[in-house]
Parts: structure tokens; sequence; C-alpha cells
């Protein structure tokens, strides 16, 4: 449910707008997202994630790696096996 998606895969609900994404088994509710990867979950607005088994909550984020529980905003991580909760990371 939104506007102006792009997907590319397979198990995809979206809630939101301006969203590409492109992978499997990923679940997204927010704006303004760009995924890439799969086994992803992304509640939050402003987010870049490229990688595999990430889950993400929160604003204004970068991620790119594997394996990654994120929770916070304002956000810029690079990297494997990452678990982080609060703001302004980097």
């Amino acid at each position: 449910m939104g506007n102006n998606f792009l997907y590319l895969g397979n198990n995809i609900p979206e809630i939101g707008n301006n969203i590409l994404e492109i992978g499997n088994n990923i679940l997204e509710i927010g704006n303004n997202i760009l995924e890439i990867g799969n086994n992803i979950l992304e509640i939050g607005n402003n987010i870049i994630e490229i990688g595999n088994n990430i889950i993400e909550i929160g604003n204004n984020i970068v991620e790119i790696g594997n394996n990654i529980l994120e929770i916070g905003n304002n956000i810029i991580e690079m990297g494997n096996n990452i678990i982080e909760l609060g703001n302004n990371i980097q």
C-alpha cells in the first residue's frame, strides 16, 4: 500500500512511499527506502540497506553488511554481525 514502488523478488509486502527493493523475503514499512538483499525487516524512513539478514527499526539510516540488528536513528554502518541500539552512530 502506498505510492512509487519498484520491487524485484518474492515475498515483498510493503507499506509506504518511494520504495525500491531487490531481493526476497523483505517486509517494508516506511518512506524513501532502498533495499537490496534477502531476509530483511525494515520499519522507518530515509533508509538505504544493502545486505542479508537485516532487522532495522529507525530513521535516517545507511547500512551495508550482513547479519545486522539495529534500532535507532541517524546511523551509518558498514560491516557484518552487528547489533546496535542507539542514536547518532557512525
